[in-house]
């Protein structure tokens, strides 16, 4: 039984001492201030709503330009579709055959904009891009910004 006890007592001086050692060592998943706090903080991340507007015409999915101004510098960028509107021109009831519409950014980061290029078409059963439509895409741009 004394063996025992000693044993114990043994075990728990080791886990107290471990204990201590480990909770006086510098923690690796507390923040880090130094260096890489200017650069954080020197951070911004803003977002922008750019409508692309696509005036009533016909013939295939016509592109036009968008573009998000920033009041910084452009680190990074993403973009996302928050909406699309497309229609025949003069409350034409039809049904729509086809529908296409895409959004992409034309620059690149390091500026103070964003361009976008977005193309927008509809048509009928027909099979041709015969009938006049109009419509809006609707495009959010986050960016992060350095000051």
């Amino acid at each position: 039984m004394k063996g025992m006890r000693s044993w114990a007592v043994g075990i728990a001086a080791v886990v107290v001492v471990a204990a201590l050692v480990i909770g006086f060592l510098p923690a690796h998943t507390s923040a880090q201030a130094g260096s890489d706090a200017g650069v954080m903080v020197g951070r911004t991340i803003a977002s922008r709503t750019v409508t692309l507007k696509f005036d009533a015409d016909r013939g295939e999915p016509k592109e036009i330009l968008g573009t998000a101004q920033f009041d910084g510098r452009i680190e990074a960028f993403w973009i996302s579709v928050t909406g699309v509107d497309v229609q025949f021109t003069r409350n034409t009831e039809k049904q729509i055959n086809r529908e296409f519409w895409s959004v992409k950014p034309s620059t690149s980061a390091g500026g103070k904009e964003v361009e976008l290029r977005g193309k927008l078409g509809i048509r009928d059963g027909s099979g041709d891009w015969d009938d006049s439509y109009e419509g809006t895409i609707d495009v959010m741009v986050t960016a992060v910004l350095s000051q």
